[in-house]
């Protein structure tokens, strides 16, 4: 359905004739126009016998239909009485998105010029900021034309015909205007950069980014930062003008906040300044994601309240005795009005003229100015007061200093007092350093000592290397004594008949004894490291070789099982709620059977085979997430899983605490990590077993050195080759 608004109806026969003189004509009143609020109307239509007579006269000089989302249609009719055929049709508002020009060609078709600011600047009849089109009008001869115009801007449409002649004269004061505009703000801006690296006051720099800001929102809208700047990207334009607006509020109100000094001046007031630098923000922020009907809108509104919001401080800061803030007052009345004037013509609300479409630029050189006498004045007023405060300052000085000296003559008596107190104090301190060296000597006697024990009870590297040839162990104890630990056993089939023999005696089946010799091994992560550490290895050991080499436990999952018990039983962690225990990896070499078996608390196995393709392959188990002790709800569950793993073909295993993994280090002083370590392993397993402990060792040492780091924990791993 087409919506159309009557403007003063009237026939529509209007004809503008185009004399020798005058040699410009708006077209403002003598335009007919349509409105479409569905944006559906085809050109087609428009010629139409019902939709002509649907047209209505304009009653505006200069249209402003403010902001609106419908499409407008425009048709208006030449007669040239002149004798200069060349004229240009002109729409002076740069941000109009969609631009259609219908004129009829000699043919009697109608030719069709699409413009607008969302199309690539190249794309336009004639290179200028504004919208023109090139009429070529004989002499005598009437033409009718057509505009179809819609936008997401405020719809201002100051629209006129002109001879191109005296257009590009006209054009050429019009440049040199515009040219002296942008050469004062950019002077201003260097000017005041100038003073800032002279003076290093950032309230210069606020200053330079408002002029800046309001500098580009000016070029935007004016058309001329899409003419020579960003005429490739139109999109910018949708940007840029809500953008800057944003950036001028955020930067005018920060140098506001310091220049009038609200902390001092309007403390309970002040904060409606951070209203204007969160409006700034937002503003900014809209421009890029919200549409541009919609953030310019705001941005407008945020311009206006941030007008009274700067106005209304200056002047209680002035009346609350701010001298410096007369200028300042001033030069933003200035700037603030014609900023305002350029908002409520965008909007619609007041007529666009020369003096609302300009008055903000003739605002702003005025404001620059001023707020540059501004800033001299203020900085004069500094200097008279700090004069006077460094006045007040010496004669005080010098009051304290006659003041200090008799203190000081005071305290000099006291001094030597406290002197021969402190050679008494200083005894008693030497007697106690003497106390303390010989108790931390006799602490580490006895540390050390332990050392000797739980290196006596690890297997030493001859019985490792009896029992399993190739493989190695990279103990790393992070204190004097450690908390991990290794143990190592070798079973043979006479603990198995002991074994069956007390199954017998219990009245229980005898299990299937194999004449055959396998390696258990065990990595074990205590809680805690240094003595208490060392205290719970020592629990630890005990218990296996109790499990293991007495009871002829060999079951990995059972082994585990019965650890658990005796780590609760060992700590009476049902009556003390004693939290400690241990994490562990356990592993059995049956070469016999051509199998490994497998189990572990939260300790991982890495293994390393060769797949069907005859390459390597990485497997990694986890452990089971229950540790050894201090988890009463497992005792009784059967928590730990056993894994059999065939070792028919060459195979290459690994286990770990989590000291390795967990060292911080590097250039980026992160922790090593599980995954890293796995990959290393992987990427060296064909080396010989030494060489790999060498090369684990090596690496954290580096890992630790590069990061500035000390070791945080005991590190132990294990590697074995079959």
């Amino acid at each position: 359905m087409l919506f159309w608004q009557s403007y003063a109806q009237q026939p529509t026969h209007i004809v503008i004739q185009l004399k020798d003189t005058p040699e410009s004509y708006s077209l403002g009143q003598s335009m007919y126009l349509l409105e479409d609020k569905t944006t559906t109307v085809l050109f087609q239509d428009i010629l139409t016998t019902d939709y002509q007579n649907k047209f209505a006269l304009s009653k505006q000089e200069s249209i402003n239909l403010g902001f609106s989302t419908s499409a407008y249609w425009f048709k208006f009719q030449l007669k040239n009485t002149s004798e200069f055929p060349d004229w240009y049709f002109i729409l002076s508002y740069p941000q109009i998105d969609y631009f259609e020009f219908y004129t009829k060609n000699k043919q009697g078709g109608w030719t069709k010029k699409v413009f607008g600011d969302k199309f690539p600047f190249k794309d336009r009849e004639v290179n200028h900021h504004d919208f023109l089109v090139h009429l070529d009008l004989p002499k005598d001869s009437v033409m009718t034309y057509y505009i179809k115009v819609q936008t997401e801007s405020s719809l201002q449409l100051p629209m006129s015909v002109q001879r191109t002649n005296a257009f590009f004269q006209d054009d050429g004061e019009a440049e040199i205007g515009y040219g002296l505009y942008y050469g004062i703000m950019l002077t201003m801006i260097l000017y005041n950069l100038f003073v800032y690296f002279s003076l290093r006051d950032v309230n210069y720099i606020f200053y330079v980014l408002s002029i800046f800001s309001s500098t580009m929102f000016f070029m935007t809208v004016s058309g001329y930062g899409f003419r020579h700047f960003w005429y490739a990207y139109p999109a910018l334009n949708q940007v840029f003008a809500p953008m800057f607006m944003g950036l001028w509020v955020f930067f005018s109100a920060i140098f506001t906040r310091k220049f009038i000094d609200v902390q001092r001046y309007i403390p309970r007031i002040s904060r409606i300044l951070y209203l204007s630098i969160a409006m700034g923000i937002m503003s900014v922020a809209l421009a890029w994601l919200a549409p541009y009907r919609i953030s310019v809108k705001i941005a407008s509104v945020t311009v206006a309240l941030n007008v009274i919001i700067i106005l209304g401080c200056s002047i209680v800061s002035y009346f609350r005795k701010n001298i410096s803030a007369k200028f300042f007052i001033l030069a933003w009345f200035l700037f603030l009005v014609g900023t305002l004037l350029i908002v409520l013509s965008r909007a619609g609300i007041v007529p666009t003229n020369l003096f609302t479409s300009h008055g903000v630029e003739f605002g702003s050189v005025l404001e620059v100015l001023l707020l540059s006498f501004a800033l001299s004045d203020r900085y004069k007023l500094i200097k008279i007061e700090n004069e006077k405060i460094q006045k007040e300052a010496n004669e005080t000085l010098e009051g304290k200093v006659r003041q200090r000296t008799q203190e000081l003559r005071e305290m000099n008596e006291e001094l030597k007092q406290i002197n021969e107190e402190l050679n008494v104090t200083l005894d008693t301190v030497q007697y106690q350093k003497q106390e303390i060296e010989k108790k931390n000597y006799d602490i580490t006697s006895s540390i050390n000592y332990a050392r000797r024990i739980q290196k006596a009870m690890l297997p030493s590297e001859t019985e490792v290397v009896t029992a399993i040839p190739n493989s190695f162990i990279l103990f790393k104890p992070k204190d004097i004594v450690s908390g991990d630990f290794y143990w190592i056993s070798t079973i043979k089939s006479e603990v198995f008949r002991s074994y069956n023999a007390r199954r017998v005696a219990l009245g229980m089946p005898e299990e299937e004894i194999q004449e055959s010799v396998k390696q258990m091994i065990a990595v074990v992560d205590c809680t805690g490291h240094g003595v208490p550490g060392a205290m719970m290895s020592m629990i630890g050991m005990n218990l296996l070789n109790e499990i293991v080499n007495l009871q002829g436990i060999t079951d990995v999952d059972k082994v585990l099982k019965e650890l658990q018990h005796g780590v609760n039983f060992s700590l009476s962690q049902k009556e003390t709620e004693n939290k400690d225990g241990m994490v562990i990896s356990l592993c059995v070499i049956d070469k016999a059977n051509n199998k490994l078996e497998y189990a572990a608390a939260k300790h991982p196995l890495v293994y390393i085979q060769e797949d069907d393709n005859g390459q390597p392959k990485m497997t990694i188990i986890k452990g089971e997430k229950s540790p050894i002790g201090g988890e009463l709800q497992h005792e009784d569950s059967e928590a730990f899983v056993k894994h059999t793993i065939d070792i028919s073909k060459p195979t290459t295993f690994y286990t770990f605490s989590d000291g390795y993994p967990d060292q911080f280090g590097g250039i980026h002083n992160k922790k090593f990590m599980a995954n890293k370590l796995c990959n290393l392993l992987f990427d060296n397993h064909q080396l010989p077993m030494e060489m790999q402990k060498s090369l684990l060792d090596n690496t954290i040492e580096e890992w630790m050195w590069l990061g500035k780091q000390k070791q945080i924990d005991d590190i132990l791993v294990v590697g074995v080759k079959i």
